[in-house]
């Protein structure tokens, strides 16, 4: 990080990490760990037997799922002067071994899931908060991403499919929100608006299997009764979702799916108009 002046910084950082496959992506995908004496999805195998030659347990090794690597880069730009506070980050992350959905879900409604050989993310994310007349504020985010497969070739019943250049799917290019509040030391309320663009159900980058983008609408209101011999009391109410939108959030496309078994896409929807109550006390 260097701060180029009181009001302005700038930052840059690369980092590396590993993730490991979950218990269920070591499963095949209809039978999971919790389904006794299913073989894990793994090459090798090796029985551990005692003196008299009974099989103590079994040890696997070689998982078909992989370990995921990344190496992420970042370079950021902040400005904080009076009001503003702005903030700017560029990124790129690198996948070896990614575990993406491959397409389809399994009995329980979970994305199925391996390994692409490589995967790049990238993109540039904005803030800016600022306050306005009247104890108004605007906070406000936006980001855009591009998802992609820099190489990968997936083994299919039908044959190899090469995804090479591919989105991936279950990625929006584009997110974003947009808060204005109103705060006094009392009362706190705010209306927000939350936009998610375009996801693609599948790999294929196939236009008639995706999720719409869409845009939501959300307020709250926090009261604080401190000042009214209550101590450390909030009141809290919150609406979801105020113009009753119906739109999806995820899903998936089966290519064995719909009623001809010809696939069909599937969709989990959003909620729609709905309300949140809280009390929170203070000890």
């Amino acid at each position: 990080n260097y701060n180029i002046s009181k009001s302005l910084n700038t930052y840059a950082n690369v980092s590396l990490a590993h993730r490991e496959p979950t218990d269920a992506e070591l499963y095949d995908t209809w039978d999971g760990p919790d389904d006794l004496g299913v073989t894990p999805l793994f090459a090798e195998s090796e029985s551990i037997t005692n003196a008299s030659g009974d099989t103590l347990r079994i040890e696997w090794s070689d998982p078909y799922v992989k370990p995921e690597k990344l190496m992420n880069y970042e370079l950021g730009f902040g400005y904080v002067n009076g009001i503003w506070n702005i903030q700017t980050n560029f990124f790129m992350m690198n996948f070896q071994n990614e575990i993406i959905a491959y397409g389809g879900a399994d009995d329980d409604g979970s994305p199925i899931r391996g390994n692409a050989d490589e995967t790049v993310h990238r993109g540039v994310e904005f803030s800016v908060k600022t306050e306005l007349p009247n104890n108004l504020y605007f906070d406000g985010n936006l980001s855009y991403n591009d998802n992609y497969f820099k190489k990968f070739i997936m083994k299919d019943w039908a044959g190899d499919i090469d995804l090479t250049g591919k989105k991936i799917a279950g990625f929006p290019d584009i997110l974003g929100n947009a808060k204005i509040s109103y705060r006094t030391k009392m009362l706190t309320t705010f209306i927000q608006i939350q936009h998610v663009g375009k996801q693609y159900l599948d790999n294929t980058e196939n236009e008639e299997r995706t999720i719409n983008a869409f845009s939501v609408a959300n307020a709250a209101m926090i009261l604080r009764l401190a000042n009214l011999g209550m101590k450390n009391i909030e009141l809290s109410a919150r609406m979801n979702n105020i113009f009753d939108l119906e739109y999806e959030t995820s899903g998936y496309y089966d290519a064995w799916g719909g009623p001809d078994w010809s696939g069909a896409n599937y969709y989990f929807p959003a909620a729609g108009r709905n309300f949140m109550f809280g009390v929170r006390c203070g000890f």
